[in-house]
Parts: C-alpha cells; sequence; structure tokens
C-alpha cells in the first residue's frame, strides 16, 4: 500500500517537475510505467543508475526500513543539486506517544522499521551529509475507520479495548465501509532540509 502512495505522490508531483522514482515493489513499479507511464525504476536507492542531479528528492517513509540510513543520505546528498532540498518522512522515537507506550509503540516492529531517529539524532545525520534542516514538522494521515478498529481488536494489550474494537468493528462495518478520517499522534516527522554543502563531523 505505501509503494502505492509514493507512486500517486510521484504522478501528481508530474504536473510541477520532471520526475523520476524508485521503489521496491515490482508490481507498484509495473503499474507505475505501463499505467501512468511513469519514469520509475525498480530495486533500492543505491542500486538504480541514476545519473542526473535533482532539486528535490523525496524519501516517504524509508529510512527506518535501510540497514545503513546514513549511507542512503549520503547518496540523496550527492544526487541533490547545491541548494537542492530533501523532504522526508519517519518515526519520532522522542514523541511523547513513543516514549509512554515504550516497546509497546506501534512503530516498533522489527525486522521491518531497523532504525528510529528523534528530531535531534536526524538533524545530526543530515549535518553530517551537508544538509541542514528547514524545519521539522508532526503529521498525520487519513485512516480507514474500520482498519484503526480492526488493529485495536487484534494488537491492544489490553483486553477490555479488544473486546470493544471487536465490538464497534462488527456494527460499523456494514455502515461505514471506506470511511476514514484525518489522524495525527504527533509520532511522524516530516522533515525539510536543503543541501548546503557544509557538512559536520
Amino acid at each position: 500500500k505505501m509503494s502505492a502512495e509514493r507512486i500517486y505522490n510521484i504522478d501528481q508531483a508530474r504536473a510541477t517537475f520532471d520526475v523520476e522514482g524508485v521503489d521496491v515493489s515490482a508490481e507498484a513499479v509495473r503499474f507505475a510505467r505501463e499505467t501512468l507511464g511513469l519514469r520509475v525504476h525498480q530495486g533500492e536507492l543505491d542500486e538504480v543508475p541514476l545519473a542526473g542531479r535533482y532539486d528535490v528528492v523525496c524519501l516517504w517513509e524509508t529510512l527506518e526500513h535501510v540497514t545503513e540510513p546514513a549511507e542512503v543520505v549520503a547518496r540523496v546528498a550527492a544526487l541533490l543539486e547545491e541548494q537542492g532540498t530533501l523532504f522526508l518522512t519517519v518515526p519520532d522515537i522522542g514523541s511523547l506517544v513513543a516514549r509512554l507506550q515504550g516497546r509497546r509503540w506501534r512503530q516498533i516492529h522489527p525486522p521491518t522499521h531497523l532504525n528510529y531517529f528523534s528530531p535531534q539524532t536526524m538533524r545530526r545525520l543530515l549535518a553530517r551529509m551537508g544538509l541542514t534542516v528547514l524545519g521539522i514538522q508532526h503529521v498525520g494521515a487519513h485512516r480507514e475507520v474500520t482498519n484503526m478498529l480492526h488493529g485495536l481488536s487484534l494488537f491492544s494489550k489490553q483486553p477490555l479495548v479488544q473486546r470493544g474494537a471487536q465490538l464497534l468493528l462488527q456494527r460499523t462495518r456494514a455502515f461505514w465501509g471506506h470511511a476514514s478520517c484525518y489522524v495525527n499522534l504527533f509520532d511522524m516527522m516530516f522533515v525539510a532540509a536543503r543541501k548546503t554543502g557544509q557538512q559536520s563531523t
């Protein structure tokens, strides 16, 4: 699903930019090429032969999944034009929700999530690669109500919450269908950074 969302982001961006994309999902890449006519490569960022320089690079929910996030950021910095901009999203382990929930935080699920960042560690990582943070905001997303209830019914540690979610799910699935609502737990960072070429040690 996340791959599909990224592909549609590229499709929307081509109204303004000359776009190119990378994704690990063969199915998403095939759809992007054949249905949307996008220039998209399959594979990891360091495996794809990108020869150009870019004004903007976006990494949506990527760095938490890779074994060497510093190498990925270094690759992005090399691809960016001077004064080019990197936008990324990544879970915030320093958030209030993460601190309160500890191991039960929804973003703790190895082996898919391998790395965790706070605003401070993200700033340090980007600065090492010559990128200056312009701003960090906490963003939410639209979630289907039935999917949220289903998740609570399966994964909540509280039996009362599980039973309540199961009951609500049974009663609302027929009426709400794919209805969604905006949810912001303030534990997902949206980061904007500019390439300055001044690397820190």
